[in-house]
């Protein structure tokens, strides 16, 4: 009667193990699923200059950054989408910048090829001053170099895409875009509550659909 009743207890709990493990698997493939649906990958180059939006364009192409994204979208028609961007960028005459955003894009399809956009966030951004053009800040209403060559600053991205949507036979779908964000950083100095900044951007976004 031991025996058996063991045998049973092994029996169930190799039963239980493959259902479990079943579980397991058919989740992850079901999660992995999502992930390809709704998440896509993203990689751009960045040209900066600081000024009022749609001024100094020319200028912008000596200051060259990039940065890195991830997009999840909050619906099938993948329209409504947050992004996460990791980037960095350089002026010459001024510092340099690592940024960390995100931004709700509204993303529609038009003509199953173009794929405009607008975004609105907030992101962080870390300057590091260079050597030639010193950080300085009011002491005694007087300006003097600043102590902290580094600041950290709040910014608020609006930004305006253009994507054109290519399908390969795999499954993956390439966008590449080019785009323009208006970046004003917040409280740059006591001079600068709001300081104007924007970025044209040249890049790609990858979405592995099967």
């Amino acid at each position: 009667m031991r025996k058996k009743s063991v045998k049973k207890m092994q029996t169930l709990s190799q039963r239980i193990l493959v259902l479990g493990l079943s579980y397991l698997v058919s989740t992850s493939v079901f999660a992995q699923k999502i992930l390809l649906e709704k998440v896509s990958y993203s990689a751009k180059l960045t040209f900066q200059a600081y000024g009022f939006p749609f001024k100094n364009l020319g200028s912008s192409f000596k200051n060259i950054g990039g940065a890195i994204g991830i997009d999840y979208a909050y619906n099938k028609a993948r329209n409504l989408q947050q992004s996460f961007t990791l980037g960095y960028q350089s002026h010459r005459q001024h510092e340099a910048g690592y940024y960390i955003n995100t931004q709700f894009f509204y993303r529609p399809h038009l003509f199953n090829i173009l794929e405009p956009a607008v975004g609105l966030g907030i992101g962080r951004l870390i300057t590091v001053a260079n050597s030639r053009n010193a950080f300085y800040e009011i002491e005694n209403n007087t300006w003097k170099k600043s102590k902290q060559q580094t600041q950290g600053h709040w910014q608020t991205p609006i930004s305006l895409n253009l994507g054109f949507r290519t399908h390969l036979a795999n499954g993956t779908m390439v966008t590449p875009f080019v785009g323009y964000d208006a970046t004003p950083i917040i409280k740059y100095n006591h001079s600068f509550v709001a300081l104007p900044y924007s970025q044209i951007s040249v890049g790609t976004r990858i979405n592995f659909l099967k």
